[in-house]
C-alpha cells in the first residue's frame, strides 16, 4: 500500500553537468559528489592535548594597574612630604646645631631658615610631644593610605560579675571575658578631652595676661616691686669696667629716666654689643645672662617670676646708646 523509499541512496548527491565540447568524439560521463558535513570538534578546557594550536601567551602584571582597579594600596599627597614638613625641618635645624655646639660646624653660616646655634638645648621627644599643642603646624598623618580597616567592639562581653568583684559562679565555664582592667566608654573620652581642652585655655589665658601685663608695666605684684626697688641699686663696688666720662654721661641719663646703667647680672656697663633686653617682670639683663639664666631655671634671677620664654629689646636703653 506504501512504497518504502531508500534516502540513503540518495542522500547528500549532486549531478554535476559538465559542458559538451563541440567535438562529438569527447564524451564525459556525469560524476556524483558526496559531501559529508564535517564534525565540529569540542575543545575540552581541562585536557591539555586539545589545546595544541592554542598560542601560549603570557602577560606580566602591572603593579600601577593593580592600584587604579584595587584602590588598597593607593596613597594621596594631599599634605606637604614628610621630608619637607615643619616636622623635619625642625629635626634637621636640631642636628646642625649639636653639630654647632660640638665644634664640627662653623658657626655665623646661613644653612636654612632656624639653622643656627640653638639658644636653649632641646631634645627629638620634645619635638614629637610639641604636636599636640599646635606650635610646630600640621600635624604629620600616621599614615597615608586612602582605605583603612577600622572595627569598633560596641559589646565587649565582659563578665560584669568578675569586673565588679572579682568572682564568678561559672568559673572557667563562663562565656563571657573574665577582665578586671579599666575601660571608658566613648562619652566619657570625649568628657575628658573637653576638660583638658579647658584647662589649656586657662593658661593660654594667664599667660597672655602676665605677658599684657609685662608689655604695659603694670599690675605687678608687691615681691616683684620690693625684690626690682632693692636689686636695680648698683653700687661702685660691684661695677667690673672703668668709668669713663662718656659711661658717666650714661649714668646720668639713665638716673634720669629710672634705668639701671649695667647688667643686673654681670654688673657691666651697657653697650650696643651686649644686646640688652627687658624681661617680662621689669628687670634688664643683657642677651648672654638671660639667655642663660632661662635655660637654668627657667625664672628671673632677681624675682623669681617666670619668664615663659618672653624677653623684648630694651628701646629706651638703646636709644641711649645710640
Amino acid at each position: 500500500m506504501f512504497k518504502n523509499r531508500h534516502i540513503s541512496n540518495t542522500f547528500a548527491k549532486r549531478s554535476v553537468n559538465l559542458s559538451v565540447e563541440s567535438d562529438a568524439a569527447a564524451q564525459i560521463l556525469p560524476v556524483c559528489e558526496i559531501i559529508r558535513p564535517k564534525k565540529r570538534r569540542e575543545l575540552n578546557k581541562n585536557n591539555s592535548s586539545s589545546n595544541k594550536g592554542v598560542d601560549d601567551v603570557v602577560y606580566s602584571t602591572n603593579r600601577d594597574d593593580d592600584i587604579r582597579d584595587t584602590r588598597a594600596t593607593s596613597t594621596y599627597e594631599i599634605d606637604t612630604s614628610s621630608e619637607h614638613d615643619c616636622r623635619a625641618t625642625l629635626e634637621r635645624n636640631l642636628k646642625i646645631g649639636k653639630q654647632i655646639l660640638a665644634g664640627e660646624l662653623k658657626d655665623k653660616v646661613y644653612r636654612g631658615k632656624g639653622a643656627y646655634r640653638p639658644a636653649i638645648t632641646m631634645e627629638e621627644s620634645s619635638i614629637a610631644a610639641s604636636k599636640y599643642t599646635g606650635l610646630y603646624g600640621p600635624v604629620r598623618a600616621s599614615t597615608t593610605n586612602v582605605r583603612s580597616t577600622l572595627r569598633i567592639d560596641y559589646q565587649p562581653d565582659i563578665c560584669k560579675d568578675y569586673k565588679e568583684t572579682g568572682y564568678c559562679g561559672f568559673g572557667d565555664t563562663c562565656k563571657f571575658l573574665h577582665d578586671r582592667s579599666d575601660y571608658k566608654s566613648g562619652w566619657q573620652i570625649e568628657k575628658e578631652w573637653n576638660e583638658q581642652q579647658k584647662l589649656k585655655q586657662q593658661k593660654l589665658n594667664a599667660k597672655l595676661e602676665r605677658f599684657k601685663r609685662g608689655q604695659m608695666g603694670e599690675d605687678l605684684d608687691s615681691e616683684a616691686e620690693e625684690c626690682i626697688s632693692s636689686s636695680d641699686e648698683i653700687t661702685d663696688d660691684d661695677l667690673e669696667d672703668e668709668i669713663t666720662p662718656a659711661v658717666k654721661k650714661m649714668i646720668r641719663k639713665c638716673r634720669k629716666i629710672e634705668l639701671p646703667y649695667a647688667c643686673l647680672e654681670c654688673k657691666r656697663f651697657w653697650k650696643l654689643e651686649m644686646h640688652p633686653v627687658k624681661l617680662s617682670c621689669g628687670h634688664y639683663f643683657c642677651q648672654d645672662c638671660a639667655v642663660k639664666s632661662y635655660q637654668q631655671y627657667g625664672k628671673c634671677n632677681k624675682c623669681g617670676f617666670t619668664l615663659d620664654g618672653i624677653m623684648n629689646e630694651a628701646q629706651k636703653l638703646l636709644e641711649l646708646l645710640n
